[in-house]
């Protein structure tokens, strides 16, 4: 294992000629961060073995990290964080079950062809291309926006095997035409969705969503909304909605807002399976927190909610749960 890890440190560049022979070391892990790599050994060798290559604030080019690939012959999870010089990133191994790609800010493209592919991540603070050439076996598919951006879902892609969906944004989403597609997100069983403002009326967003993903067993939300009053909103749910597989049903962050009782009324109305339905009252990222006091009465709020609004009308077969 070899980790390099300061991310304060002074930025030198790393010597990859180190690693042509090894001498019969088996290197399975490296973590890279605050360096550069600039030019590649012809024969890699010692990198024949590596699992998991983790580059952290990594200055390193497309060709060069391309050419690191293609001497990773074993390597199973590759996780690229702010590495800034990337521009069109083409990953395309035989062995990678996971690939994570964070925060690199000049990246325009990403093309991936791994047929054993089973969890993608992409946090970014703009829209980038998605070409998936090869992912027939993704099963896990996280993207996280960040400084204003929206993912569009027709980004996502096509992915028969797609069990587990994740999705952040930084302002209120939409109800997108692709929810209406057919076959879309069919083999969805658990959706995780993050919106970092006040969610109101677009809350209709989330049973668009089930209606699309008919099999869904699973559903998060995390709120980060402010203590609000109570206020009737005339929210438009879909129309021929029909009754969801759901059976546990998870909010984060809860403040009494309006939309989340309302959407816990309409997933009672619709899903005939449900068993368990949590609300946390806390956030769980502290950086969205606000003074001890203002959160405290917050939460004071949101469990007045519940217990007023939402307790007396959760039937006895569902598990109400508050923390």
């Amino acid at each position: 294992m070899v980790r390099v890890a300061t991310q304060h440190a002074e930025r030198y560049l790393f010597p990859l000629e180190h690693y042509v022979d090894l001498r019969g070391c088996q290197l399975r892990y490296m973590f890279l961060s605050t360096c550069s790599l600039e030019t590649v050994p012809a024969n890699l060798i010692g990198f024949s073995y590596l699992l998991t290559l983790r580059l952290d604030f990594v200055q390193v080019v497309d060709e060069v990290l391309q050419s690191i690939i293609s001497s990773c012959r074993a390597l199973r999870w590759l996780h690229l964080g702010a590495c800034d010089k990337l521009i069109n990133l083409r990953t395309s191994h035989a062995e990678l079950v996971g690939l994570g790609v964070y925060n690199c800010w000049r990246l325009l493209s990403i093309s991936i062809h791994a047929e054993k592919l089973k969890r993608f991540s992409y946090m970014g603070g703009k829209l980038v291309n998605i070409e998936y050439e090869c992912a027939p076996v993704l099963r896990e598919l996280n993207a996280l926006s960040q400084r204003g951006c929206e993912f569009p879902l027709d980004c996502i892609g096509v992915f028969p095997k797609l069990k587990k969906l994740r999705l952040q944004f930084t302002s209120r989403s939409q109800v997108s035409p692709i929810l209406q597609l057919s076959g879309r997100f069919t083999g969805l069983k658990e959706i995780m969705l993050c919106l970092l403002t006040s969610w109101k009326k677009s809350i209709r967003f989330v049973p668009y969503l089930l209606k699309a993903a008919c099999l869904v067993k699973r559903l998060e939300l995390e709120v980060h909304g402010n203590l609000r009053p109570p206020k009737k909103l005339k929210i438009r749910w879909p129309k021929n909605f029909t009754p969801t597989r759901l059976h546990t049903f998870r909010i984060g962050g809860f403040s009494g807002e309006s939309e989340m009782v309302q959407l816990v009324f309409f997933l009672l109305s619709w899903s005939p399976m449900l068993k368990t339905i949590t609300i946390y009252t806390h956030r769980r990222y502290s950086k969205w927190m606000r003074e001890e006091s203002e959160d405290d009465a917050r939460c004071e709020y949101a469990r007045e909610v519940v217990s007023t609004h939402l307790a007396p009308n959760v039937p006895s077969t569902v598990k109400l749960i508050v923390m």
